[in-house]
């Protein structure tokens, strides 16, 4: 990898890290002079909001560099990541991946070509992974299927109408009220086509 551009004193940051690699990257921050004004710490679940949550942050308090600990860290996020890295870009926020001395953005602000090349190949490692994923997931249901596994409603199975009506309660009550099916779809969330029987 290319060097990451030497980084002025008192840059403002905020991290992007699991709680494990939060503290090595405050120690990096130090002693390289950073200001760390704030740290988003990565949840066990990937959640997609802290990163647009980032990036507003970013956006909103004049942030120059966003920590990260290494490329590994955007790959369960990758789709939703790419978003967040162009408008970054454009507001000229470097992202930096400590493991590999690795940043975004060149000296002149312009984004490195290395970089890029990194993230267009996690970019394909991640379309490979949920392409075997779906494949195995596809391949083992065949196989259950062909082995004499059911799937969906037992054969036969239908709900009654005091059934229907005790269920969807509330629905009744609204399409009586003159409510159109589009309507009464967005307030309770039952689909257009139980809504229809």
């Amino acid at each position: 990898f290319l060097n990451a551009k030497t980084v002025s004193m008192n840059d403002r940051v905020v991290i992007y890290a699991e709680t494990s690699d939060i503290k090595r990257l405050m120690k990096y921050s130090k002693s390289k002079g950073f200001e760390v004004v704030n740290v988003f710490e990565k949840s066990a679940r990937s959640d997609k909001s802290e990163l647009f949550e980032l990036t507003y942050y970013s956006h909103d308090n004049n942030i120059h560099k966003v920590l990260i600990p290494n490329c590994m860290t955007l790959f369960k996020n990758m789709s939703t990541f790419m978003l967040c890295l162009e408008e970054l870009n454009e507001m000229g926020v470097s992202i930096y991946m400590l493991d590999e001395n690795l940043e975004s953005l060149s000296p002149d602000g312009n984004i490195n070509p290395t970089f890029k090349t990194v993230f267009d190949i996690l970019k394909d490692f991640e379309a490979n992974n949920k392409r075997q994923i779906r494949d195995r997931l596809q391949k083992a249901y065949k196989s259950y299927i062909e082995a004499g596994g059911q799937v969906g409603r037992k054969a036969g199975f239908r709900k009654s109408i005091r059934q229907y009506r005790m269920d969807y309660s509330k629905d009744l009550t609204l399409l009586k009220e003159g409510l159109s099916l589009k309507k009464c779809r967005a307030i309770t969330g039952t689909s257009i086509n139980t809504l229809r029987k």
